[in-house]
């Protein structure tokens, strides 16, 4: 319904669904070039002030976070970010830093597979 209201095109009809087996989330391949274009341009915009700053890293933790499933039995507790675009990641550990004083560790090359890098801190 969001799609429909703000981009007047009907999702059913414009994107295609896929359930991957090795992972378990869907994503979204979409047809529709209007629809494209505005996804996109929102993909470039860096958020402003510190509260769109607070909800962009909560998006950013919800996709691309990670800890352990029982940090009470892993020896080494942890909160990491990883990502493929290295800059996304310096990005978001600056306003970590920056913004909400969590000091965090540094970019690091996490591992390569078919597509590049995987970065994380």
């Amino acid at each position: 319904m969001l799609i429909l209201k703000n981009f007047d095109v009907k999702l059913k009809e414009n994107c295609i669904y896929y359930q991957r087996k090795k992972w378990p989330f869907w994503y979204i391949a979409v047809s529709n070039k209007k629809l494209w274009q505005c996804f996109n341009k929102i993909n470039k915009l860096t958020p402003k002030n510190k509260k769109e700053q607070k909800f962009y890293i909560i998006g950013f933790w919800d996709a691309d976070g990670g800890c352990p499933k029982n940090p009470v039995a892993n020896k080494k507790n942890y909160i990491k970010f990883t990502q493929k675009d290295k800059q996304s990641l310096e990005e978001l550990k600056n306003m970590l830093e920056k913004n909400f004083k969590i000091k965090c560790g540094n970019v690091i090359k996490s591992e390569e597979n078919k597509n590049g890098f995987i970065w994380r801190y």
